[in-house]
């Protein structure tokens, strides 16, 4: 069951099934599909120290990834990646996760109820801590201000595929509640440029949280019917 999942790949205190890149590589050797990776932890913030090794050849590699206040992180935040990666390797069986990251908003974000954002960070970094596929980035709190979600994406999707860890193109996929989603027709939120990159480039992994369903949401807007595939 994903509950089952969930407190097997998160909380047990013995060494996972599914091995970390870096630690795999170190005790394997490095394998003909997968190049070894930097010999830095991280790369502008960007934590590389929980990567996975595919355990299936010829599915497509995704990293999901969630930006937000995390003003605090709940036990939400961190189940939906584990739903989310049951969904995309076990329910679909077309994909590998490689990782998920946490993405804390910048103090400039400026909502009111915001914690300042170095207690965000070790806040995050404390709720991951015994993950063993779930880390958080530091790149958009190392930025001058506030960086739009779609920014983020494309820097992810440049710094992971740039460094050839892997041999194929690792999707970056935004996940994200419905209500994320829902705000994709709200005026002014999103740019529409954005929209259209991140559905059309990156994609989203949304969670469902009744009683709003997600194919009310796509069927209400053009452009998540266009990207629906994604």
């Amino acid at each position: 069951s994903t509950q089952s999942t969930w407190e097997s790949s998160l909380f047990c205190g013995t060494e996972s099934v599914e091995e970390t890149l870096v630690g795999s590589l170190l005790r394997m050797g490095a394998s003909a599909s997968v190049p070894p990776p930097p010999l830095s932890d991280s790369i502008e913030g960007f934590s590389l120290k929980k990567l996975i090794k595919p355990l299936h050849a010829g599915r497509k590699l995704a990293l999901l990834v969630a930006c937000g206040s995390f003003s605090p992180i709940t036990f939400l935040h961190l189940r939906i990646f584990e739903e989310a990666r049951h969904r995309m390797t076990v329910e679909l069986g077309s994909w590998e996760v490689v990782g998920g990251i946490l993405s804390p908003v910048h103090d400039a974000y400026g909502k009111k109820s915001l914690i300042q954002q170095n207690h965000r960070l070790q806040i995050c970094k404390r709720a991951a801590c015994e993950s063993n596929w779930i880390d958080v980035s530091e790149w958009e709190l190392g930025q001058s201000g506030w960086t739009r979600t779609a920014i983020v994406l494309n820097k992810y999707h440049e710094i992971i595929n740039n460094l050839k860890i892997y041999e194929d193109e690792v999707h970056i996929r935004l996940l994200c509640g419905a209500d994320l989603l829902h705000s994709f027709g709200t005026p002014g939120v999103w740019l529409p440029d954005d929209i259209e990159l991140i559905l059309g480039k990156h994609g989203v992994v949304v969670s469902e949280r009744l009683p709003t369903k997600v194919e009310d949401i796509i069927a209400s807007m053009p452009v998540l019917q266009k990207y629906k595939d994604n």
